[in-house]
């Protein structure tokens, strides 16, 4: 029984993905005749990219142990990709356009683009949050806890508008997914590192 269903998931998964052909192909259709024969490419060669990012998933969904694991291997390459943004603002690494200098230094890291990599940021504190009120470890929750320094100075260093006006209403969203008393915690949390960086800006004006 457990076979058969694990067959008919896959079943699943691979009709998902035969579902998404449909994007690559209307997109190589639309692109005969295209003015910009290069833009074109890329455009198709974005489609393909985004069909075997759905196909992977439509396989990979069957698979409880990844899917258990997969929020901590998400934290674990984004903690890479935040340290590699900070040697590249200290100097240590370069990398082309990882820093915009438009309205003043915007980090962003190996997106080279800041606003893009605001929400990547977002997405990692999403995940953070979640895990840590699921861990039961004490070490591993204090080591979720520390990394969101790390997380929220790359955030501001984005010096992304958008991303600021957009994160009280994901914020919003996400409270609604935890029970009342995790709310309150998150709620008093943030509400005491608010002001603790407001403190110390206000320090620093003065």
């Amino acid at each position: 029984m457990l076979l058969f269903k694990k067959k008919l998931e896959l079943k699943k998964s691979v009709l998902l993905g035969i579902a998404g052909l449909i994007m690559p192909l209307t997109y190589a259709i639309s692109s005969i005749g295209a003015q910009s024969h290069y833009l074109a490419k890329f455009g198709f060669l974005v489609a393909c990219m985004a069909f075997i990012m759905f196909f992977s998933g439509s396989l990979l969904q069957s698979y409880e142990r990844f899917l258990r694991s997969f929020p901590m291997l998400y934290i674990i390459f984004g903690y890479l990709i935040i340290i590699y943004g900070f040697t590249v603002l200290i100097g240590n690494a370069y990398l082309l356009d990882s820093l915009a200098s438009v309205n003043g230094i915007r980090m962003s890291s190996i997106f080279q683009y800041p606003n893009g990599y605001a929400v990547f940021l977002m997405t990692i504190w999403f995940c953070v949050l979640v895990q840590m009120m699921k861990v039961k470890s004490p070490l591993v929750f204090h080591i979720l806890a520390a990394s969101m320094v790390p997380i929220l100075l790359s955030f501001l260093l984005t010096l992304s508008r958008g991303a600021i006006f957009v994160l009280p209403i994901i914020a919003v969203l996400a409270l609604l997914m935890f029970k009342l008393k995790q709310q309150l915690m998150i709620v008093f949390l943030f509400s005491i590192r608010i002001v603790g960086c407001f403190h110390c800006l206000y320090s620093y004006s003065r």
